[in-house]
Order: structure tokens, then C-alpha cells, then sequence
């Protein structure tokens, strides 16, 4: 539960005179659009609060608040954090780190916002909606302590899975390699015969055409003539 601040700002109009009633009037305002929803709007009537007096303490801590419901957590640690250094009751600084506590803990911060949540303990023993709070920190925290240890192990696993798959691979590869070198050797042992035989035939081809190439050039060459006889 986040927190916010609406009660007794009328009492501020007689701490501060016309000048209060300008503040008071800007935080009712402020607190009128929060409770409608309308956060982005209270921010900014909580921040004009804020030009009238910076030191007053609630503008800062309402602001807070409404950017918290906005979910604009870093805007709202800035206005809770400047909450903090303008205040030094105990229970309004208990208020301040609850919900700190809370926009950690909405960030998955859960180790931060337990500390936020210690010391808003502190300053207030007997707020039980913190001491709740602490406690359901807490196991976020040791659940998201589990959940990453169990990731990690998930992680290793799959790197394992993966190194198996690619040696798998890179076994299957040198096979497959080895296998087709075997195949081709086979493939030229059996071909060497055929390639002899063929390598004959063309030799025979050759004297074949050698042989007939001699026989037609002796074909072609002219009986000498006989001599006239007188």
C-alpha cells in the first residue's frame, strides 16, 4: 500500500498565512486528481506546491506518491529521497521509506526495499502494514534467489547440450568424410581395370590407324614406267 498525505494540511493556513492557503490549496488539488486517478496531474499540482514553499515536506512526499501509482518509480525515489531530507519526525520518515520499500519492491529491488523497509521499522516498531511488507519482501527475494540459481543451472545444461550436439556434429562430419573418401577409393579401384582396358583399345585404335595411314600412302605412290621397247 503506498501512502499519501491528506490529512491536517488545513492547519497550515494559519502556520503560513495567504502564502499557506496558496500551498493548502494546491495540495487539496493535488490530492483531488490522485484520488481520481489522474497521477500525472497531481504530480504537477504537488510539484507547483512545491515552487511556493521547496521546504515544505508533503508536496514532496504526495508527489512521490503520485508518480509511484503513475509508474514513473525513478521520478518517484527523486520526490521520496527529497521527502526525506525535509523531515525529522519518526513516523513521517517511517511513511517516506515504506514507500521507498514499495517502489523497490515494484522494481524487483526486493534486497533494497527490505533495507527500506528496516528502517522505516525503525522509526515506527508498530507499523504492521510495513512488518508485512518486510516480510513479503523477503520471500520475493529468496524465491527470485532460487529462480536464478535455477536459470543458472538451466543455462549450464543447455551450454552442455549444445557442446554435445556440436561434437555429435563435428563426429558425424569426419565420418560422413571418411566414408565418402572410402567410397571414392573404391569407386577409382574399380574403374582402374576399365581405364587400363580403354587405355589398350585406344593404343590398338592408334596402331590401327597408324598401320592404315602407311597402307594408303604406299597405295598411292606410282609404278615406275617401262621403258619403251625399240
Amino acid at each position: 500500500m503506498i501512502r499519501t498525505l491528506a490529512i491536517a494540511l488545513f492547519t497550515l493556513v494559519f502556520a503560513h498565512g495567504m502564502r499557506g492557503q496558496s500551498t493548502v490549496h494546491l495540495l487539496r488539488e493535488g490530492y483531488k486528481f490522485y484520488q481520481e486517478g489522474k497521477f500525472e496531474e497531481a504530480a504537477e499540482a504537488f510539484s507547483k506546491a512545491m515552487e511556493k514553499d521547496p521546504s515544505m515536506f508533503k508536496p514532496w512526499f504526495n508527489q512521490g506518491g503520485a508518480w509511484y501509482e503513475a509508474d514513473s518509480l525513478g521520478k518517484a525515489m527523486e520526490a521520496f529521497e527529497m521527502a526525506l531530507s525535509r523531515i525529522s519526525d519518526p513516523k513521517e520518515r517511517a511513511a517516506v521509506y515504506h514507500n521507498i520499500g514499495n517502489s523497490l519492491m515494484k522494481q524487483e529491488d526486493y534486497a533494497r526495499s527490505i533495507e527500506a523497509f528496516k528502517q522505516a521499522l525503525i522509526n515506527d516498531p508498530y507499523d504492521e502494514d510495513t512488518r508485512y511488507n518486510l516480510a513479503y519482501a523477503m520471500t520475493k527475494l529468496e524465491q527470485q534467489q532460487d529462480g536464478d540459481e535455477g536459470n543458472q543451472e538451466q543455462d549450464d545444461e543447455q551450454e552442455q547440450e549444445q557442446q554435445d550436439d556440436k561434437q555429435q556434429e563435428q563426429e558425424q562430419g569426419e565420418q560422413e568424410q571418411q566414408e565418402n573418401e572410402q567410397q571414392q577409393q573404391s569407386q577409382q579401384q574399380k574403374m582402374d581395370p576399365q581405364q587400363a582396358e580403354q587405355m589398350l583399345n585406344a593404343l590398338e585404335n592408334e596402331d590401327r590407324k597408324t598401320q592404315e595411314k602407311v597402307t594408303r600412302e604406299m597405295m598411292k605412290v606410282e609404278p615406275k614406267k617401262r621403258e619403251k621397247d625399240w
